[in-house]
């Protein structure tokens, strides 16, 4: 009797983001996409890349180059990307059965980052239950500001940016469709700063995270994760505000910071022209660009828990103490992956900043645009100091493959060859342990 093989997960989870891309690239590439003619196919794949991978880098305009029909396929692919097409597909069918086969079990046990199987079903449920209840909210919200915001509109006009605006906020997309300047005309108006900051951060908190703070609600009942992402988020956001504040002065408000600092974790809106920061100002935004979101959220990056957990790391090695976090031991394989991650983002971003700086030698590119696009692209993020559209078609690729790589993780794209994914198989031989010099 020969032994059924299993299909390797990391290989579905790739495939799947793979298939709906495609699938987004050829819509776009339709004429019924584009207002005039149809767009160049790489414009196309980079646009349906940028889409289901929840960037919202733009090398077309949405509001002024899509038809009616494009915009409905870019926001589709924003949604099936922001929940993943795996977790949609199996939400329907647990309507239909509530068991899942154990190959399916672990697939979406990586695919939504988690270190058990159990309750995985509840668990995808609650996402998508979670995720529509605050969009629905997110819309009626926006449609009373928006209304406000921009008069002369009509009630569906009013209703379709709203729709476009929740479901790319909540995804931590960036898109929109407010015209060629983003949200920088709106930049004073608070609250739709605020609705869309909240969005953001919801979308970017994590799923598992919003269940137990909604239901748990005391801290003591908060798991180690739920701790990390909530300590990691409030900091970064709160020093990211500050840092941003202090290094722009008066050219920036408050209200814009505190913007800039929310959206430069994955979302990508624009309240301030990127090309105007500071060189300081342009750094910190990178390093938030590049931590990102938590775990089992819309967002990407290297995740808040990581960042996390390499601090603590480093300063219980300074210490000389073993890495604890909230009265918590953390083990030496959350260790090992954490910096697995930190060092594989790093070696990518590198080596793409490398790649494009010889593709698109003779643009007129500095560094330091090459440097943030990749980033942004990594992070599943959007900003652009203005480069995106002038790329050359080899350039677009690299970033949308930049994107891909950054929306489904490192760990994932280098799990592919791991052919001991469900089993532990190492062997029973056991070498001899030897100190190597280091620093």
């Amino acid at each position: 009797m020969t032994k059924k093989k299993r299909s390797n997960p990391y290989v579905l989870i790739l495939l799947s983001f793979f298939i709906v891309i495609m699938v987004g690239t050829i819509l776009l590439w339709l004429p019924f996409s584009a207002k005039e003619g149809h767009f160049k196919f790489i414009d196309s794949l980079f646009m349906a890349t940028s889409a289901v991978c929840v960037t919202g880098l733009s090398s077309i305009n949405v509001a002024s180059e899509f038809t009616l029909f494009g915009k409905i396929v870019i926001l589709t692919l924003i949604e099936i990307g922001g929940l993943s097409f795996l977790t949609i597909i199996v939400f329907f069918t647990s309507l239909i059965s509530s068991k899942l086969k154990i190959s399916q079990t672990f697939l979406m046990r990586e695919a939504l980052n988690q270190n058990s199987a159990k309750g995985i079903i509840g668990l995808i449920r609650l996402i998508v239950v979670t995720a529509l209840t605050i969009q629905i909210l997110g819309i009626i919200g926006c449609y009373f500001i928006i209304e406000d915001m921009i008069p002369g509109l009509s009630k569906q006009e009013i209703l379709g940016y709203s729709v476009f605006h929740t479901i790319s906020a909540f995804n931590n997309a960036g898109f929109d469709t407010f015209g060629p300047d983003s949200l920088i005309p709106y930049a004073d108006n608070v609250w739709f700063n605020v609705i869309t900051m909240a969005l953001i951060i919801l979308g970017g908190l994590g799923f598992v995270v919003i269940h137990e703070v909604l239901f748990k609600h005391k801290w003591r009942k908060f798991s180690l994760h739920t701790k990390i992402v909530l300590v990691a988020t409030t900091v970064l956001l709160v020093v990211g505000t500050l840092l941003i504040k202090v290094t722009m002065g008066d050219k920036m408000t408050w209200l814009q910071s505190a913007f800039l600092s929310v959206s430069t974790r994955t979302a990508g809106f624009a309240s301030y022209d990127m090309s105007k920061l500071n060189d300081s100002t342009f750094i910190i935004v990178i390093v938030l660009m590049l931590i990102g979101a938590s775990p089992c959220s819309t967002g990407g990056g290297i995740k808040t828990t990581t960042f996390f957990l390499a601090i603590v790391t480093i300063i219980s090695f300074a210490t000389g103490k073993k890495p604890v976090a909230f009265k918590r031991k953390i083990s030496e394989s959350l260790v090992t992956k954490t910096f697995s991650l930190v060092t594989l983002a790093i070696l990518f971003v590198t080596t793409m900043v490398c790649i494009l700086t010889i593709t698109e030698a003779g643009k007129g590119f500095a560094m330091s645009d090459i440097v943030f696009e990749v980033v942004s692209g990594f992070g599943t993020v959007g900003f652009s100091t203005g480069i995106t559209s002038s790329l050359s078609p080899l350039g677009k690729f690299l970033i949308s493959l930049t994107m891909y790589c950054g929306r489904l993780g490192p760990l994932t794209i280098i799990s592919l060859l791991n052919s001991n994914w469900i089993f532990d198989k190492s062997s029973g031989v056991k070498y001899i342990e030897e100190n190597v010099l280091i620093g």
